[in-house]
């Protein structure tokens, strides 16, 4: 598929959804607020990772190579730069500094994958989808009652379990099965493209709120953004991801794709390693200097509007850092994000 035959609309909700991961992590919003957008946007980027699912007719050297390219390098490459930054910003240096972050590094970076988790978890993820739906030898039905038996059987595991915590987040990976091979299915049988209608966006939103509302102040859920849906009301965390879902599908393909949107969608990688950092930077380093400044002029009563200024800042620098990156490791360094240099040059040629 040319770039001129590209899907738009993909991209543009990969943006939607880049923005408020974004959101969530600079806590713009009260905790309350955050509540109505968190359930749904992580299963989306899965569902669109599974909509693109390709390679179940490959050997598996091939896949793996294919994953460990497009994958596992940027998030060990990007990844452990960001980390690193991170946590020098984070913690002060002190006697023993490096030999600590080094022994953390290798334990919980690439032993568990624990740092990043969305990319660990996504790499484990297709390889579990490249098992279901080789053992189902690509029938729909099938594949999606394989990944419906996975994702049950973890919940099931993460409900009566305890807090199982698996490498690499396996048990978060077998979760995602379901929306993965659900948008695998749909669009392979060009369901997707059905769903560009005004009426399809406002009804799925309308019940999205109407769940929402029954989650906050009926059974007053204090979290229903965990992965598993406060785990006892697994079904109103279930209506709450598939009303998002289709929403947002529906928005996708209905809104405009506005330039922005569509760079933010196709830079999701860089923006999700290098926000974090930039996150910590402004909330650490320039909410001091704010306060300092705020000291030394002799108003420490602005102290008070640190939060309205720097975590706005944050969110807006967080995303150019993250484009900016993208766009530098895409014309410079294309193998760092899975792109062989024979195939750049051809692109730019």
């Amino acid at each position: 598929m040319g770039q001129n035959d590209r899907k738009m609309w993909p991209d543009v909700m990969k943006g939607m959804l880049m923005l408020l991961v974004v959101l969530h992590h600079d806590v713009v919003f009260s905790a309350n607020v955050q509540q109505l957008y968190t359930p749904f946007f992580m299963s989306g980027f899965f569902f669109i990772s599974g909509c693109f699912f390709r390679g179940a007719d490959m050997p598996f050297v091939d896949f793996l190579y294919k994953k460990v390219r497009g994958l596992l390098i940027p998030y060990l490459i990007i990844g452990s730069v960001c980390y690193f930054l991170e946590i020098s910003h984070r913690e002060p240096l002190q006697e023993g500094w490096y030999y600590f972050q080094w022994t953390s590094y290798c334990r919980n970076y690439l032993l568990l994958g624990n740092c990043f988790w969305f990319v660990s978890c996504l790499f484990v993820a297709q390889f579990i989808q490249y098992v279901i739906v080789r053992m189902s030898r690509s029938r729909d039905g099938m594949v999606l009652a394989l990944a419906a038996a996975v994702c049950l059987a973890s919940l099931c595991m993460l409900i009566y379990g305890g807090k199982v915590k698996l490498p690499w987040y396996m048990h978060i990976a077998c979760v995602m099965q379901w929306p993965m091979n659900l948008g695998y299915v749909l669009m392979k049988k060009h369901y997707l493209e059905r769903l560009n209608r005004a009426w399809i966006a406002g009804g799925a939103a309308i019940v999205y709120l109407l769940v929402w509302g029954y989650a906050c102040f009926v059974l007053h859920l204090a979290k229903i953004s965990d992965y598993a849906g406060a785990y006892h009301h697994i079904g109103v965390y279930l209506l709450l991801v598939h009303s998002g879902l289709l929403c947002s599908i529906s928005l996708s393909q209905l809104m405009r794709p506005f330039p922005l949107i569509l760079l933010i969608g196709r830079s999701t990688l860089c923006i999700y390693f290098v926000h974090f950092v930039v996150i910590w930077f402004f909330h650490g380093s320039v909410g001091r200097c704010y306060e300092s400044l705020c000291h030394v002029v002799g108003m420490p009563q602005l102290i008070f509007l640190r939060g309205i200024l720097i975590r706005p800042s944050a969110f807006f620098a967080a995303l150019l850092c993250g484009i900016v990156v993208s766009q530098m490791v895409k014309m410079w360094f294309p193998w760092i994000m899975g792109v062989s240099v024979k195939t750049h040059y051809n692109r730019c040629s």
